[in-house]
């Protein structure tokens, strides 16, 4: 390998984002620019509930087969890109040190979830059969 590939390959491979996905997010971004201004979120708290609820009801409305939120100040954007949106505002608050982390934390749960997926993908053993 050349040394600039070799530098190359310890970057942030940012090639490995969706270019579909940063277009979706950008429609949805500019939609919430023009409603709010542009990166309003960092000129206070943002609530970490807010943003759970928002991307929530994108990725819910998203899996009921609705593609484009019908909000009409959403300009026509797509729930896949109001969720990176929120999400991606969740992630700037988080490094800029702006989130409110309102949260509502419970291991139970997070354990719950955990204990949910070993039983999902846990192989099924063949059942031996009775001798009649």
């Amino acid at each position: 390998m050349n040394q600039k590939n070799a530098r190359a390959a310890r970057k942030l491979p940012l090639f490995l984002v969706s270019p579909a996905g940063i277009a979706m997010e950008a429609h949805a971004a500019k939609g919430g620019a023009d409603k709010y201004g542009a990166y309003n979120f960092r000129d206070g708290d943002v609530s970490a509930s807010v943003y759970i609820g928002s991307v929530l009801r994108h990725v819910l409305a998203y899996a009921c087969g609705e593609d484009v939120d019908p909000d009409p100040s959403a300009n026509g954007a797509t729930h896949i890109g109001g969720a990176r949106a929120g999400l991606g505002i969740l992630a700037d608050a988080t490094v800029h040190g702006n989130l409110l982390d309102d949260r509502a934390k419970s291991p139970r749960i997070a354990a719950l979830f955990r204990q949910l997926l070993e039983l999902v993908e846990k192989p099924k053993r063949p059942r031996k059969r009775r001798r009649a």
